[in-house]
């Protein structure tokens, strides 16, 4: 859950929206707005990993068969955010293209909802 809340506090320094899963045990973690008004709806599942080694597969069949049903559901593009030792990319589902990709910092807020 930690890095799922992380990966929000990054976006939300970009100038996004976002708010977590109820449960965050499913096919999306995130849900991501940008600001702008015709800003697509971001479906993201994030994966941690001790690795640096990059590729979109971190998605078993079940996994990556849901997230693109439930980001179709919500008309959502879906996004794997892949996180190593506090670095993030974020990865097109299902082609692994890197999208973007950064530094984690801290958590600024505190969550009460654990």
């Amino acid at each position: 859950m930690r890095k799922e809340l992380q990966v929000g506090e990054h976006l939300e320094l970009r100038g996004f929206q976002w708010q977590r899963s109820p449960g965050s045990r499913g096919s999306i973690d995130l849900m991501v707005k940008g600001n702008k008004r015709r800003a697509p709806l971001l479906a993201i599942q994030v994966k941690s990993t001790r690795s640096l080694s990059i590729f979109g597969n971190r998605l078993n069949q079940a996994e990556l068969t849901n997230l693109l049903s439930t980001a179709k559901e919500y008309e959502a593009i879906p996004i794997l955010a892949l996180v190593s030792r506090n670095y993030v990319w974020f990865l097109e589902v299902p082609d692994g293209t890197i999208l973007s990709e950064g530094q984690l910092k801290p958590l600024r807020h505190s969550y009460f909802d654990k």
